[in-house]
């Protein structure tokens, strides 16, 4: 006779059809018990399921096919993601006693016994700065991986952890860098986000096609000593100066917020040394300690640098003071004649407390606006994966909610999310969007008055993103101010400081 199997999950039937000589059939059911898997309880079999945790990834691409992860999470970057990995950091403790879960800890140090391990309890968060060194060139070395021009909807790896930069190849959480773009092919931006993380929304360099656009970057590092950079558009070569990075105590820095002071104008005062415009090929030095509110033992500053009136198109490098320190291959403002272009600095102080900055090209004013120092005592960093805290085109909003007004302010809560309530500052990606008219953008700490200086400036139409550190003022919340037309205000939160 001929037998076949038929039936469904949890109560097949097993049918015999027997035929005999004149060809006549019969045949005859009876009940087979049969059960199999079915993880997501969705009445098919495991072994015939495409998704079986329905989480939209298929099992083929899924790294925890048993256990739903739709962002495909995994901090150590190995085969298991963070949903079913029983030692995310791989540091060989089980997440089950481990007293941070992803980072890695062998020796589960608790200074304070409060069952939060110290290098996830602020025990990495001392500041560390650096002469700058280049340890990413995609035009001619060291590369990425894949090697050469970043790609069309296309992210590289970069290694930003040992090696002769000074950054330390372990009990590294963040570095800071100056992330430039140079000979893009069409308007694009850059993503730079840590390693075993679903890439955010967010960026942190905006540009137009053959526009040389540099940025202060501040990004976690991944478990494996490892960022990842994304381009959306185009083709596009990326360098990477690293200028510091949070790591141990041990010969680190506390971070110490400031309101915004003005410590350079070349314009009229307080001027550098030689006084007047930075002309070409010419090299300022600059005192910063003693002012501004900053002390004489600071290791390091946070300076907002603008570059204005401009004669040629040229570039500023800004870096410490100090004779064993060559003027480094590295730019922290790239402009053209006529432009005024802000942009974030982090650089180490000097030992004779000052620091200096260079022109390629014709003659510049250059502003000075310190925001913050890092000297032996104060408060440490911690570092999240990039995190929206505002949107004025969808939300969340500010005080008033929309478009930043002409000549308005709007008052942004910082302390949600990822930012507890006990910070003291904030390192957030700010981005402008859609403005009507030229105008610039400053943020400061709610419930002091503002400060005459610019964090963005930007023409009509344009989107310009920019590093800031703030101050985190009164009930948790800092002020952004627009000086004309309208304009949309994003900002993707980095980090945080707290005691």
């Amino acid at each position: 006779g001929n037998w076949s199997c038929s039936g469904a999950v949890g109560g097949p039937n097993l049918t015999a059809t027997a035929t005999d000589a004149d060809s006549s059939t019969s045949e005859f059911s009876q009940p087979f018990p049969f059960t199999c898997a079915d993880a997501d309880a969705d009445g098919m079999c495991d072994y015939t399921d495409p998704d079986d945790d329905n989480d939209g990834v298929p099992d083929g691409a899924d790294n925890c096919p048993l256990a739903a992860n739709p962002d495909q999470a995994n901090a150590d970057s190995d085969a298991q993601g963070d949903a079913c990995d029983p030692d995310d950091d791989n540091d060989t403790v089980p997440d089950v006693t481990d007293n941070c879960p992803l980072f890695p800890n062998l020796d589960q140090a608790d200074t304070d016994g409060d069952g939060l391990g110290d290098v996830c309890d602020g025990g990495l968060g001392y500041y560390h700065p650096l002469a700058p060194y280049r340890i990413l060139d995609t035009r001619s070395g060291p590369q990425g991986v894949p090697a050469g021009k970043l790609q069309n909807n296309s992210e590289i790896t970069v290694d930003v952890t040992g090696g002769p930069s000074g950054v330390p190849a372990t009990n590294v959480s963040a570095v800071v860098i100056n992330a430039t773009v140079t000979e893009p092919t069409m308007g694009s931006y850059l993503t730079v986000y840590p390693t075993g993380v679903q890439r955010p929304l967010a960026s942190n360099l905006n540009f137009s096609p053959g526009q040389t656009v540099p940025n202060l970057v501040t990004v976690k590092v991944g478990i494996d000593g490892n960022v990842k950079v994304y381009n959306n558009n185009g083709q596009v070569h990326v360098i990477f100066d690293v200028v510091g990075w949070y790591g141990g105590p041990s010969g680190g820095s506390r971070y110490n917020a400031l309101t915004p002071a003005r410590i350079l104008d070349t314009r009229t005062a307080p001027q550098g040394t030689p006084a007047g415009s930075v002309d070409q090929n010419e090299t300022v030095v600059v005192d910063v300690t003693g002012v501004g509110g900053v002390p004489a033992n600071a290791t390091a500053v946070v300076i907002n640098v603008t570059a204005t009136g401009p004669t040629s198109a040229s570039f500023l490098t800004v870096y410490p003071s100090d004779p064993a320190v060559p003027l480094p291959t590295a730019s922290n403002l790239n402009f053209n004649a006529g432009q005024t272009v802000p942009n974030l600095v982090a650089v180490k102080v000097g030992p004779d407390g000052n620091v200096k900055v260079y022109n390629k090209f014709g003659s510049v004013h250059v502003i000075f606006d310190v925001v913050a120092y890092y000297a032996a005592s104060g408060d440490l960093f911690y570092p999240i994966t990039p995190a929206r805290v505002l949107d004025t085109r969808t939300g969340p909003q500010g005080t008033p909610a929309g478009a930043v007004g002409n000549g308005g302010t709007i008052s942004v809560d910082v302390t949600v999310g990822a930012v507890p309530a006990t910070a003291s500052g904030l390192i957030v990606n700010t981005t402008v969007t859609q403005g009507t008219q030229g105008s610039f953008l400053t943020v400061w700490p709610s419930g002091v008055g503002r400060p005459p200086t610019s964090n963005l400036n930007f023409s009509a139409g344009q989107t310009v993103p920019n590093l800031v550190v703030v101050r985190i003022g009164t009930g948790g919340k800092v002020s952004v101010y627009n000086q004309k037309g309208t304009v949309h205000v994003i900002m993707d939160a980095v980090g945080y400081f707290a005691p």
